[in-house]
């Protein structure tokens, strides 16, 4: 056991004299530790129903295909 505790001592040094490593062993430890939180339970709502979004969107497709019908008031111009 206290082998144990002197090899983890003599990392903690390691790390300690070299600022870049122990950038590099905090980066790796935060995921880690965010990754071990445990996730909100998600809030259930009722979504709207897929023919809403696309009633709005069949209307103005036939709005822009009539208008492109009009006819152009260029006809002099021929």
């Amino acid at each position: 056991m206290s082998i144990l505790i002197l090899t983890m001592m003599k990392h903690v040094i390691t790390l300690l004299k070299n600022p870049f490593s122990l950038f590099v062993a905090l980066m790796l430890a935060f995921p880690i530790e965010v990754l071990a939180q445990v996730a909100p339970t998600p809030v259930i709502r009722n979504a709207p129903k897929a023919w809403m979004g696309m009633v709005p969107m069949i209307v103005l497709g036939f709005i822009v295909v009539l208008v492109s019908m009009i006819p152009s008031k260029r006809g002099h111009q021929d």
